[in-house]
């Protein structure tokens, strides 16, 4: 970010506080389970018994 970039370079003390304040959204298990409810399988019932077996 532009804004960051400059606010770096006039106090270089604010690099530690820059990275405090990520902006980044947190993945949380409840997302994670909520895209699992979507997802379809991917590997077949023949593919599962033939790595068991291995």
């Amino acid at each position: 970010d532009i804004e960051q970039d400059r606010k770096r370079k006039e106090n270089s003390e604010a690099m530690d506080e820059d990275l405090v304040d990520d902006e980044v959204a947190e993945i949380k298990a409840a997302h994670f389970e909520e895209s699992m409810k979507y997802a379809r399988r991917s590997v077949s019932d023949a593919d599962i018994r033939k790595y068991q077996a291995f």
